[in-house]
């Protein structure tokens, strides 16, 4: 890549003498494969904190009555951000405060969400990848 089309400020953001900076979370296995994981542009700040939100998705999904969830941050005046979890899944009081109990157990105090909503399917691109822009206009 040369760069962006007339557009050097982005073109100096993204190219280096280290190459092409993609914004891509990731890791590279044993064998050498590379995974994607995410990408820098979802992680959320609360307070002092950088948060992927993937981690905390992990866990939540562990619990049998999640089918999906996704994580976003929404601006906080405390805090910076706030931590709002979006679940697919059987909605009840029960099992919002099983995620709660689960997530204290299983997380650092600062990732545990703050709010939970409960949707129908999350949104996505015809790829599969979540839309998480799109959950904070919900």
């Amino acid at each position: 890549m040369q760069g962006y089309w007339n557009n050097d400020v982005e073109t100096k953001r993204v190219l280096s003498t280290h190459g092409l900076k993609t914004g891509d979370l990731g890791y590279v296995d044993v064998d050498g494969y590379l995974f994607i994981t995410g990408r820098q542009s979802e992680m959320i700040k609360v307070a002092e904190n950088r948060i992927h939100p993937l981690e905390i998705e992990e866990v939540v999904c562990q619990l049998d009555f999640v089918l999906e969830a996704a994580v976003v941050g929404v601006p906080d005046d405390d805090y910076g951000q706030k931590l709002v979890l979006y679940v697919v899944g059987e909605a009840s009081t029960e099992h919002a405060m099983a995620i709660k109990r689960y997530c204290s157990s299983n997380l650092s105090k600062y990732k545990i969400p703050k709010q939970i909503h409960w949707i129908s399917e999350l949104p996505k691109t015809p790829s599969g990848k979540i839309q998480r822009f799109k959950l904070l206009t919900q």
